[in-house]
């Protein structure tokens, strides 16, 4: 009851073995509900790459792999592929795109890993194709250039456009990451998280959202040994389900 901010009793006061690793400041999703959502993570079913052979793409399972299943694509299902693109180098941030279902608003897959900007967009078109030509959507700053610059060089047509959503935004290819949109992804991200709307089957995603606390300007940030990339991801992939039509066809 002392408690003016409710955020921060699992700080405080931990009632399980993920609270209390809760890192100090004011967290940056609702605590409760993340526990219950790890509880229903499970382990993937492959884990592998996507391998075209110039007439189709399938996975190669193989225990290295950077893209990890929970469920294999489906002809009568939509998706879309967010991404949090990285310099690629080995220590850093990682690239990661999970994939969504636009109907249930489940993470049905995600790759992660370390890899140059420019290939990143190759592996992004192969598990678009497999994913039955989802969408896809990179963010379009800093690194993000070179990774749409390779999408656009493989021809891939389901890329995303700002006017995708924004009726009066100049059109480019990709998501832009600046300051505004963040606080934009963000909100997505705590509205689905609170409604219970997101299904998240990665372990991983919840744990960085464990990790992401709000600092002193008012930003989201990952605790000092910790990455929120995939959760940047996500938040990108969450917003832009609020606009994407489901009346889209995107198959060829």
């Amino acid at each position: 009851k002392g408690f003016a901010d409710k955020s921060l009793i699992p700080q405080e006061y931990p009632e399980t073995a993920e609270e209390a690793f809760i890192f100090s400041g004011r967290p940056a999703f609702d605590q409760h509900i993340l526990s219950k959502m790890l509880k229903r993570c499970s382990k993937p079913i492959y884990t592998g790459e996507i391998v075209d052979d110039g007439h189709t793409v399938s996975l190669n399972e193989r225990s290295d792999g950077n893209l990890k299943v929970w469920k294999v694509p489906k002809p009568n299902r939509r998706y879309i592929i967010p991404g949090d693109v990285a310099e690629g180098v080995k220590g850093g941030a990682w690239s990661v795109a999970p994939v969504i279902d636009r109907t249930s608003w489940e993470q049905v897959a995600i790759w992660r890993g370390h890899i140059d900007p420019w290939m990143f967009g190759q592996k992004l078109v192969d598990l678009s194709y497999w994913y039955e030509n989802a969408v896809i959507i990179p963010e379009n700053n800093n690194h993000g250039w070179a990774t749409i610059g390779k999408i656009l060089e493989l021809e891939y047509p389901h890329l995303f456009q700002t006017t995708d959503i924004w009726e009066d935004a100049t059109k480019k290819h990709g998501f832009p990451t600046d300051e505004r949109t963040r606080a934009l992804i963000i909100s997505a991200m705590r509205n689905a998280i609170n409604r219970m709307l997101y299904f998240v089957n990665d372990e991983l995603i919840i744990k960085e959202m464990l990790s992401a606390v709000v600092d002193e300007k008012g930003s989201v940030v990952a605790q000092e040994g910790y990455w929120i990339d995939t959760v940047i991801a996500s938040a990108i992939g969450l917003y832009c389900l609020n606009f994407l039509s489901l009346d889209e066809t995107y198959r060829t």
